[in-house]
């Protein structure tokens, strides 16, 4: 009788495992997923477990760097300035060593780097990420760094998820959902928040609300949060003191904060993406990689000497921001250095979250604006700190895109309904403006368009995004000058394989096209009409032209609009110099290649 080695008995039962475990999370007839179920809410366990040591290892930095956990401004301006200023540099340091020579995707704000895996990777995250981006965000956040905590959770989370349905073969949708289920419970954890955790994961990283992706996540979410609980207690991350609408003149007031959250939004996702071009633009080598995030934290360093509070995740900031601690004239200026010292930290390459710097920014600008207009409305004024909610919820719905997300998050902290409605219309204001100014592209999927990642709800790329025309444009097109004769043109074009003649003027610039349908039309017409036109009273002048620097994506929608097979690619201002023709066959050809690779 052969007895089975024990390497035949592992992989017998590894089989038995796999296939049970595909059985569980097939979905049934019904669309139910019990499988599916019972894996997301391992994930939430895993991922709160590890939002529970992730703060751990935070409390452990600064008490190592400031004899103190999570310190406030007071003990901060007690500090020597050497040590405010050298903390955060040497933090960085520690950090750029740590995501420049191991493990790379531990460096920036860890959202876009789970969005590039969505979408390019079918959701596929090295395990080891999840390790190396606790600890550069821990030493990030524990010296001094600006940024969040819920960035760095969520692509742990998301880690977490991804690495175990890649070992039980999951499907690229499942594998999917296990992701979004990591992120949702990483948020949720963070901020004690299930119901936005899960609206975030839906909203923003997988762009849908599906019943079959929804469910998990909303598992996942909820075991996440009350795994943080029994480890930390039921107490809220914000405590704004009760706040609601007294009057509906409020709402009049109320638009003019969703203005300016969305142009604070603004502001916010274009100052992190200038810092961090140029820092990358200065760190083309390891070395200089490795060195960057210690001058960023030296930076931060330097403004935190003046303001202090710009130092660490804000949330005790946003506290003090409910409760009316600072006077007009700080709250305007902690709102830029805030967002200074955001972008000097992330961009420079520092590890941490955009979340929670948003929310403090939101608070501190919703505040400066209650007080200001505490004295236009008088008994109609509900008080500071539901002018400073509402402000949270406008900048952060405005700079992620994120509307859903940032009502339910104030519902959560609140638990008024009645604080609801004016969050509403300040985040629907606040998504509009940033969207208008920066192209529908949120501080996430920014840095991917700069990449040539154009992320369509949250799964599908631009494949020719990055690509220009002048790469695929023809040189070898029919051209003739549109003072010439009609009979002239006419028999160019005969005489041409080409369907068509463009027409330009001295210095080479387009005036319009000439087709075989007018040519004909003409030949048809008495022969005396076609001695005494010229081409440009044929031509047709209103035809699109594509610019040579135009991406490839660009370029296909303007062929989509207006139907035609091929179009002038042209260079400077209207009306342009002529230098080539794009054909839409030739960028379908570049698309199949693409994706064949």
């Amino acid at each position: 009788m052969n007895v089975p080695s024990p390497a035949s008995r592992r992989h017998l039962w590894r089989a038995w495992l796999l296939r049970g475990v595909r059985a569980w999370t097939r979905p049934g007839r019904d669309g139910e997923n019990i499988g599916m179920l019972l894996l997301a809410a391992v994930v939430g366990v895993l991922a709160g477990g590890a939002a529970v040591l992730f703060g751990t290892a935070i409390r452990w930095v600064q008490l190592l760097s400031f004899r103190a956990a999570e310190p406030g401004a007071g003990l901060l301006r007690a500090l020597a300035w050497w040590k405010i200023l050298l903390v955060p540099a040497a933090g960085g340091l520690a950090v750029g060593l740590l995501t420049t020579y191991a493990v790379g995707e531990a460096r920036g704000h860890g959202v876009p780097e789970v969005m590039k895996s969505l979408a390019l990777l079918g959701g596929r995250i090295r395990g080891r990420v999840a390790a190396a981006k606790l600890v550069a965000s821990a030493l990030t956040i524990g010296t001094g760094g600006s940024c969040g905590r819920e960035g760095p959770v969520i692509q742990i989370g998301a880690a977490i998820g991804s690495k175990a349905g890649q070992m039980l073969r999951m499907s690229p949708r499942q594998l999917r959902t296990l992701v979004g289920c990591g992120a949702a419970a990483g948020i949720a954890a963070t901020f004690n928040a299930p119901i936005a955790g899960a609206v975030f994961a839906c909203e923003v990283l997988l762009g849908g609300f599906g019943l079959m992706l929804f469910g998990p996540i909303v598992i996942s979410s909820v075991v996440a949060t009350m795994t943080m609980r029994f480890f930390n207690g039921p107490a809220p991350v914000f405590r704004p003191p009760p706040c609601g609408v007294v009057s509906p003149k409020e709402l009049l007031a109320y638009i003019l904060l969703g203005l300016a959250a969305g142009l604070v939004s603004w502001a916010y996702i274009r100052l992190n993406a200038l810092v961090q071009a140029g820092f990358s633009g200065l760190a083309r080598s390891r070395p200089a990689r490795a060195v960057s995030p210690a001058i960023g934290g030296l930076a931060v360093g330097a403004i935190a000497l003046l303001l202090p509070q710009v130092m660490g995740d804000g949330h005790a900031v946003s506290n003090a921001a409910f409760s009316a601690q600072y006077p007009l004239g700080l709250l305007a200026l902690l709102v830029a250095a805030k967002i200074a010292a955001t972008a000097v930290t992330l961009g420079s390459g520092g590890s941490g979250g955009v979340f929670s710097p948003a929310i403090c920014i939101g608070a501190l600008l919703g505040a400066a604006f209650g007080m200001v207009f505490s004295r236009v409305l008088g008994d109609s004024f509900a008080g500071v700190a539901a002018w400073s909610l509402v402000g949270m919820g406008g900048v952060v719905a405005g700079s992620m895109l994120a509307p859903m997300t940032a009502i339910l998050m104030a519902f959560e902290i609140t638990r008024t309904y009645t604080i609801v409605i004016p969050v509403m219309l300040v985040s629907c204001l606040s998504t509009v403006v940033t969207a208008r100014l920066t192209k529908a592209l949120s501080i996430y999927t920014w840095g991917l368009a700069r990449e040539g990642i154009r992320l369509y709800r949250g799964a599908a790329p631009s494949r020719l995004k990055g690509r220009q025309a002048k790469e695929l444009m023809r040189t070898e097109y029919a051209k003739a000058p549109g003072a010439e004769k009609a009979m002239v043109v006419t028999g160019l074009l005969l005489s041409s394989p080409r369907d068509r003649i463009y027409l330009v003027d001295r210095a080479g610039r387009l005036e319009g096209v000439v087709g075989l349908g007018v040519v004909r039309r003409l030949l048809l017409s008495p022969k005396v009409m076609a001695e005494v036109m010229l081409a440009e009273d044929l031509a047709r002048k209103e035809l699109p032209v594509v610019h040579a620097e135009d991406d490839l994506a660009e370029a296909v929608e303007k062929f989509i609009r207006s139907g035609e097979e091929e179009l002038p690619v042209v260079e400077g201002m209207a009306p342009g110099k002529l230098v080539g023709v794009l054909r839409h066959r030739d960028i379908m050809y570049a698309l199949r290649d693409t994706l064949a690779r």
